[in-house]
């Protein structure tokens, strides 16, 4: 993919675009189709968007939680 992309370069952007454009369609088109298909095969994942699930996790884990999620920066 890269080298492809190299190749074309000289081209100008509108060259690299109008193949990686419907290229990078097709792509995220692939992954909508086979995240709603696995959606529809577990609904139940759906649940992991309820923020109550999040109070939870830092309400029994305290700062472990933070540490867990990479939520903890050290500067």
């Amino acid at each position: 993919m890269l080298v492809g992309l190299f190749m074309i370069q000289r081209r100008g952007t509108a060259g690299i675009g109008a193949l990686f454009g419907p290229a990078m369609c097709l792509w995220f088109g692939a992954l909508a189709i086979l995240g709603l298909l696995n959606i529809l095969d577990e609904p139940a994942v759906l649940q992991a968007l309820n923020p109550l699930y999040a109070i939870d996790f830092f309400a029994t884990h305290r700062w472990h939680g933070f540490l867990a999620l990479g939520l903890w920066c050290w500067h």
